[in-house]
């Protein structure tokens, strides 16, 4: 279009409303134009710094990936470095009789092909049906709360605990604390968390005169690690006595049993438990006022007792607080305490519920009581012991 000077005013209008009319379709054509240019421009550069952010992550990823191997072992004293640094934990009570700053730990290992002396070790069986592993030169076998596996010369308790399964193939299997199994990886690390058994989970028993050593699907036998100056000083014998059973025969002799339910109308001395807490694993055992402790059953459909005058597999438990500010307990078999409304704890259930809550009452004492959500306290009851004539 061209455009000539006005010679008068009306033509200058007409001329100016001519223009008018053409600026509209130049913007719609031109700023459309403008706007694609620019987005394009805009998703150019995401993408681009989308690629080059993926390729640095890739090359990275398989740089540490050439690096790690595959199953990589720890350091000797890796176990004591994972540890908490302090023995307190949240809920108070009473420690048990060695602490973490008293107990020597070794890392337990599965590596040699041979057994070496460093692999014996006997069954200590417990009238509860777990079982512990004593080494030939004192020491337990002991499942630290991150589920490896150390010794410790210690008294013995939850931490300290198997139950032994038998596989059908003629291995065997050790269920720790929690129903997890103990397991041997590739690099020789011994932890138990296995959640159920497969080949790293099984056993070949080797007896010997100096106990049982335990042969791994690798081939290899567990066995603890000492340091070479602990060797040098040489390293005790264990005695006739020391191999005896004698956790079970211990609560044999009493001459009363101790039910535990949930029906106690208020808090009197049977309804008093003291707190014990094992520093290691985390687990608590509760103690009547009778000198015995909590026990889960062996069985899903049996009842919380408390016959056992020590604390071995089945009196130690996981207190875990709920949102609501109470406390459930989890047994050895990873299962969760239950009080019924007629009274009696079970201990079958697999999640927390309102059955499962207790609140925590804790006493001027320094003793705690439990009271259920049917509003009754948890109490222990001595009762006679039943003697076939």
């Amino acid at each position: 279009m061209s455009i000539e000077f006005a010679t008068d005013e009306t033509e200058l209008i007409g001329t100016r409303r001519l223009l008018a009319s053409h600026v509209p379709a130049a913007k719609t054509v031109t700023q459309p134009r403008r706007w694609h240019l620019v987005r394009g421009a805009s998703v150019f550069a995401v993408s681009l710094i989308g690629l080059l952010g993926t390729r640095m992550f890739s090359e990275r990823w398989l740089h540490d990936m050439r690096k790690m191997p595959d199953d990589p072992a720890p350091s000797v004293n890796s176990e004591k470095d994972e540890m908490p640094p302090h023995v307190a934990i949240a809920h108070d009570g009473h420690a048990m009789e060695e602490s973490l700053e008293t107990a020597p730990i070794h890392p337990v290992r599965s590596e040699k092909s041979a057994p070496s002396s460093l692999a014996w070790f006997r069954y200590i069986k417990d009238s509860d049906g777990t079982l512990a592993l004593k080494h030939k030169y004192g020491e337990y076998i002991t499942v630290l709360e991150n589920k490896k596996m150390v010794a410790r010369s210690a008294v013995r308790g939850g931490a300290q605990s198997f139950v032994r399964v038998d596989n059908h193939d003629g291995t065997i299997s050790l269920m720790a604390r929690g129903g997890t199994y103990v397991t041997s990886l590739k690099s020789g690390t011994m932890v138990a968390d296995g959640p159920f058994v497969q080949s790293w989970q099984k056993f070949t028993e080797i007896n010997g005169p100096d106990g049982t050593a335990l042969k791994s699907s690798q081939g290899n036998f567990v066995e603890i690690l000492w340091d070479i100056k602990e060797l040098a000083y040489g390293m005790p014998s264990i005695g006739q006595e020391e191999a005896k059973d004698q956790h079970g025969a211990s609560s044999k002799d009493l001459e009363f049993t101790v039910a535990i339910n949930a029906t106690g109308q208020n808090i009197t001395d049977a309804e008093k438990f003291t707190l014990m807490n094992d520093n290691l694993d985390r687990t608590v055992s509760l103690k009547t006022t009778y000198g015995t402790y909590l026990t889960a059953p062996k069985l899903l459909d049996g009842f919380v007792t408390a016959t056992n005058d020590h604390v071995a597999g089945r009196e130690a438990f996981e207190m875990a607080y709920t949102p609501a500010g109470a406390v459930s307990f989890r047994t050895f078999d990873g299962r969760w305490c239950s009080a019924l409304a007629h009274g009696s704890i079970t201990a079958s259930a697999e999640k927390v519920g309102e059955w499962e809550s207790f609140e925590r009452i804790d006493n001027s004492d320094g003793t705690i009581s439990l009271k259920s959500c049917h509003g009754k306290y948890v109490s222990a009851i001595k009762k006679a012991k039943h003697v076939n004539a």
